[in-house]
């Protein structure tokens, strides 16, 4: 069922107009632009637009940093000392404005970083101004959604994963949005929590969607629309046409076919309010819906809050502004950067759309909307029918990745759900977004959480890598980016290639695509392929070193490395001008080793610049296993092409694999924060082999018998026997043996043990056993055990 066709463009709807601000407005007792306070605002003028906006509005809404030194870095469950610095922080600065009188209404203290939303008027913008307790003050403004014949899940690989079942299954993805709809049939049984966090002002321009009016909520169907929380169609759909995209189920009747992640699991977070005035929707129409910077920044928080339930991805599909880099960005919204880098760091992607351009749907190039412009966030731009970016979607060199949006021009949209058990026909960045949180989501199921430590950004540069070049439209032709492809993102491996140090050179390898970034290139194959890349220096620069290789070698041209790609490895050619260190070896391995010893290598460190190289300091880690014995690098600097040796010493003390570490720090450019040669050695036990049972057959009552069995250690290091005992020693007993207590045995040497069986009785049958304990370890309590029969005829 097709109930409509829309697509949605990005519109600035500002809590407080800008129309109030005069030119060189200057209210009573303001400080000139060059006052430090001004620091607090992302420009001068951002004041003096909030300070008319509360003058002329008696109120503005903004969002304030306080100042908290050091905070804790919050874990799960949740340590009390984030808490505790974060909310002393917050109480500092609303006890202050107390003590002058002043209050904020409706502030909200965040849990997880050092902000507070406030209602504030004039006065108490210019106390919060002044405040050394306060670090940063930013306007909280709200934001519109960003805004087919199928969801083109055969485009991007999906459709072949299904068969075997790479679905999302255990992850979950959360919707910031409009609400999700959790009764429709493409979405059954895929809500698993949800919450609400909208707004209400006085004046009734702006009016909470959560139940009853609430300004949050995070009860059962918070996030429902529509029936609840009296959002009129179709404002209301957007959330779950994302929903749907990103995760909606499989084999329902009348249904496009399956989200990208069908079993992923949705947690619905609604954050938009009702805008009641012409004024807050030009040009859409009144009522319409908005999300204010301070509940969006809730919806995240809750989000971290749920941190330790498979969460793969947030979805954002919102957004409003032009940002031409993303430092402007990260330093005007930093609540938002601060926030969405934790919840990176917790391994959580934040996705966000990149935008749909001006009113009139041309997309911008070389900017992005907010949040997307965000460094830390994924922005995702769209691409139509012919696989090219639309026309209508942002893109800029820093956009991170594109997926299927559809294209209004050629009647090309995405059809997904829309609340009360209909469908509908979209275009737009929205539309792309999900399809990237729901990759996410496939790719947590095959690096999950619990056993891999892969990163969002591993995860964000395999699909990066794996995807298909996306050529750029109009005047952004320029710009190309990769539209995803999860079936190669989830079966193939990756090579980020990158050139570092102080001089720039190139890399080039099979099937390393260069052309987004001439500093770094990007590579997919097939997982344990061997892939081999050769750096080229430029004029002037001198190839330092290779930074996560396997092995390097000297090719035509320059220096080639070596790496057997499983997941994504990261490689980094570095450029630098002399002086530079180079170690004759990356990792220091003494082998197999006896427990005995010393053992001693040396590693060679070779200058392959052309100024004196002075190396200040080498410790050798840990220091109960390895030790330095000799070292002429620290005597004198060392000259052009010259090399000088340390020698490390290993005296094992215990069996298995150890591992250290040599650091060296030095004046090398390419080496600020030091050199490390990875010290490895296995020191090999000793193992005991001899004959499991020892049978005498038949033997003539009142005689005995003597056999002789050998004990053998076919180990490395000594075996040192400590005894040789029978259990009864009645009928069988020891005659002789050089298998005395103490005795030690190197490497494939032997000693005999005689056993003599005198049998009392005919037709009776002896048993008893021959304990051999020693120093093997794999042996239980370090006991051998030999049986021993016979037979008295």
């Amino acid at each position: 069922m097709i109930s409509n066709i829309r697509i949605w463009v990005n519109i600035v709807l500002l809590v407080s107009s800008f129309a109030f601000v005069a030119a060189g407005f200057a209210g009573p007792g303001e400080a000139s632009a060059n006052d430090a306070n001004e620091s607090k605002f992302v420009t001068p003028d951002n004041y003096r637009v909030l300070a008319s906006t509360a003058a002329t509005k008696g109120s503005v809404r903004i969002i304030v940093g306080a100042k908290a030194g050091f905070i804790p870095e919050p874990s799960f469950p949740f340590s009390m000392a984030h808490y505790t610095t974060i909310s002393n922080a917050q109480q500092s600065v609303i006890s202050e404005l107390a003590s002058n009188g002043l209050q904020s209404a409706a502030a909200y203290r965040y849990k997880y970083i050092p902000y507070l939303a406030m209602t504030v008027d004039k006065e108490t913008l210019d106390a919060l101004r002044s405040s050394r307790l306060v670090e940063s003050i930013v306007e909280d403004i709200f934001l519109p959604p960003a805004t087919g014949i199928d969801w083109n899940m055969q485009l991007i690989g999906v459709t072949d994963l299904r068969g075997s079942d790479v679905t999302g299954k255990g992850t979950a993805i959360a919707i910031l949005d409009t609400g999700v709809d959790k009764s429709h049939p493409y979405l059954s049984g895929a809500v698993v929590s949800e919450a609400c966090y909208s707004t209400n002002t006085s004046d009734g321009l702006i009016s909470s969607l959560c139940p009853d009016g609430a300004s949050e909520s995070i009860a059962d169907g918070s996030a429902i629309p529509y029936v609840i929380n009296g959002c009129t169609p179709p404002n209301c759909d957007h959330g779950t046409h994302v929903a749907g995209i990103a995760a909606g189920r499989t084999g329902v009747n009348e249904s496009p076919g399956g989200g990208v992640a069908p079993e992923a699991s949705i947690i619905a977070i609604q954050v938009f309010s009702r805008l009641n005035h012409p004024s807050l929707c030009y040009p859409r129409v009144s009522p319409c819906v908005g999300a204010s910077t301070a509940d969006i920044l809730k919806g995240l928080e809750r989000v971290y809050e749920l941190r330790g339930t498979n969460i793969a991805s947030v979805n954002m599909s919102i957004g409003s502004g032009k940002y031409t880099t993303q430092a402007s960005c990260d330093k005007q919204y930093k609540p938002f950067k601060d926030t969405i880098d934790s919840l990176r760091d917790a391994g959580i992607a934040t996705i966000v759309a990149s935008g749909n351009g001006d009113e009139k749907g041309k997309g911008y190039c070389g900017a992005l909307t907010f949040p997307a412009c965000i460094s830390s966030a994924i922005s995702v731009g769209a691409t139509g029918n012919s696989d090219n970016v639309t026309s209508y979607s942002n893109t800029a060199s820093f956009l991170s990745l594109l997926a299927p949006g559809g294209d209004t021009f050629t009647n090309y949209y995405i059809t997904s759900s829309i609340p009360e058990r209909g469908s509908a026909l979209m275009a737009g960045t929205s539309m792309a977004a999900p399809h990237v949180a729901g990759a996410f989501a496939v790719m947590r199921q095959r690096f999950p959480f619990a056993t891999t430590d892969l990163s969002v950004s591993d995860i964000q540069n395999i699909l990066a890598a794996t995807g298909t070049t996306a050529p750029g439209s109009g005047k952004c032709a320029k710009i190309s980016k990769k539209r995803i492809n999860i079936d190669k993102a989830y079966n193939d491996a990756a090579i980020v290639a990158s050139i570092g140090g102080t001089k720039k050179g190139t890399v080039i390898g099979t099937d390393l695509d260069c052309s987004t970034d001439k500093y770094t290139c990007l590579g997919a194959y097939s997982q344990g392929t061997d892939v081999t890349i050769e750096a080229k220096p430029n004029k002037n620069s001198f190839l330092d070193s290779w930074d996560g290789c396997d092995s390097t070698s000297s090719g035509p041209s320059g220096s080639v490395c070596t790496v057997n790609v499983n997941s994504v490895s990261y490689i980094t050619a570095i450029f630098n001008p002399p002086p530079k260190i180079s170690p004759s070896s990356g990792t220091l391995n003494f082998g197999n080793l006896k427990m005995a010893g010393p053992f001693q290598k040396t590693v060679t460190f070779r200058n392959t610049g052309t100024s004196h190289l002075t190396i200040y300091k080498a410790a050798a880690q840990p220091d109960s296993e390895f030790k330095i014995t000799e070292n002429n690098c620290t005597a004198s600097p060392i000259g052009k092409k010259e090399s000088c040796g340390i020698t490390i010493q290993i005296s094992p003390g215990s069996f298995g694999v150890k591992t250290g570490q040599l650091i060296i720090t030095s004046n090398a450019t390419n080496k600020p924060n030091g050199l490390t040669v990875k010290l490895k050695a296995n020191v090999v036990p000793p193992k005991i082999t001899v004959h499991s049972a020892l049978n005498f057959g038949s033997v003539a009552a009142n005689t005995s018998l003597t056999k002789t069995i050998s004990v053998k250690n076919t180990g490395l290091s000594d075996l040192v026997i400590r005894s040789v005992s029978l259990a009864s020693e009645r009928f069988f007993v020891i005659g002789s043996t050089n298998c005395n207590d103490g005795q030690t045995l190197a490497k494939g040497a032997s000693c005999p043990v005689s056993i003599i069986f005198t049998p009392d009785a005919v037709k009776t049958t002896y048993t008893d056993s021959l304990t051999i304990t020693s120093n093997v370890p794999n042996a239980p309590n370090g006991q051998t055990i030999v049986s021993l029969k016979g037979t008295g005829k």
